[in-house]
């Protein structure tokens, strides 16, 4: 069985190959790309951008420095709707002042995910988009196991702030969506901030303003009824380990944007404004170079998930049998079971994978068989904050 990582789908912009990421969408300091894959998209991606991470609308000094807001008085009380405002207030705070205009981050404002079956007529199977509901796919959510159709999931970028949400698995003939969230990140500091609904309250042209100082009351009480309350300690315990956002294959038929996120900072926004580190530390022996310029390999999700199924190792029951068939190295559709990097090169051979990548899955199996503990030949160092 083949077993590589999350080296899947970065392509520095006019250049060739690689990433990673977790919405599964994260990598070394061996460079700062900034990178999308070569996958089309099925509509538009906002990638409005400003000489710095600031919005029109937040305060500055006059000097055009931005002027952090006083989160004292929506931080003194624990109620739901104090909770809320402070947590609004610090992230906007985190974010140089810029939070997302409502209007863009919404669901109908989304690329619409493609999800593939193979075609296996020829004598190499290849991927085309299902047409109809299935249990099992080329391409599964591997979140959610789920290989249901239209899903969508968003990505804008303004100066430093990068934002991303996802739109799971609508209900059929309803304006509702089984799960949303949002994820904004401040790549000059590393802040993160995590917006999670308490699933199946969302439609396409619903979701609430996050700005909630700039808001009115009917936006306030509309976030209240959409998001709980969580600092993304256990989104990044679970699956955003290593990088804010993460690639896997359930984003291949979209444009996926990637940036100096992932090597640079990454830390999770608090109440009290501070920034805390996230519970995993990432792999920085020198065999696992090749992957690092794409994402991080961390101790949580990569080595728990992510790598498994990235490398071949595992694929979880959503898979169609195509991909179970595919991690056999004497398989003519090897390349479907494998996707570092993504898109993989134009190689003839599994060997002539093996040849550039071998040797990083070799480590990233031998270290991930004890995630996190530094041996002699396994390196782990906690990741950057600021």
């Amino acid at each position: 069985m083949l077993w590589a990582l999350v080296c899947g789908a970065c392509t520095e912009e006019g250049a060739g190959e690689p990433e990673g990421g977790s919405a599964e969408t994260g990598g070394g300091e061996t460079s700062e790309p900034t990178t999308t894959n070569a996958a089309t998209t099925d509509g538009p991606v906002s990638t409005a951008t400003s000489a710095s991470g600031t919005g029109a609308d937040s305060e500055s000094d006059g000097t055009g420095e931005f002027v952090p807001e006083d989160c004292s008085d929506p931080c003194s009380g624990r109620t739901d709707q104090a909770i809320a405002l402070c947590y609004a207030c610090n992230c906007k705070n985190a974010m140089d002042g810029y939070l997302p205009p409502v209007e863009e981050v919404q669901c109908s404002q989304a690329d619409a995910l493609t999800t593939y079956t193979v075609d296996q007529s020829g004598p190499v199977g290849e991927l085309m988009p299902l047409s109809s509901e299935a249990s099992t796919c080329a391409n599964p959510a591997l979140l959610t196991e789920s290989c249901q159709l239209g899903s969508r999931f968003g990505q804008l970028r303004e100066g430093d702030i990068v934002v991303k949400w996802i739109c799971r698995d609508p209900f059929e003939g309803q304006d509702l969506y089984a799960d949303v969230g949002v994820i904004v990140h401040n790549e000059r500091n590393g802040a993160t901030c995590f917006f999670d609904d308490i699933d199946e309250v969302t439609g396409d042209d619903d979701l609430p303003d996050l700005d909630l100082n700039a808001a009115d009351e009917a936006n306030l009480q509309r976030y209240l009824d959409t998001f709980y309350f969580t600092d993304g300690e256990s989104c990044s315990r679970d699956c955003h380990g290593s990088d804010p956002f993460v690639y896997t294959p359930y984003f291949a038929g979209i444009t996926w944007q990637t940036g100096s996120y992932v090597n640079g900072p990454y830390s999770l926004v608090q109440l009290d404004g501070s920034y805390a580190p996230v519970q995993a530390t990432h792999l920085r022996s020198p065999e696992v170079t090749p992957c690092l310029g794409c994402h991080r390999v961390g101790s949580t999700a990569s080595c728990d998930f992510l790598a498994p199924d990235a490398l071949g190792l595992s694929k979880t029951p959503a898979h169609e049998q195509a991909l179970f068939d595919a991690t056999d190295p004497a398989s003519p559709d090897w390349r479907l079971a494998l996707w570092m990097p993504e898109p993989l090169p134009k190689l003839r051979s599994l060997d002539e994978w093996l040849e550039l990548y071998g040797a990083a899955r070799d480590k990233i199996v031998e270290c991930c068989a004890d995630p996190g503990t530094n041996t002699a030949g396994c390196a782990w160092e906690p990741i950057p904050t600021q």
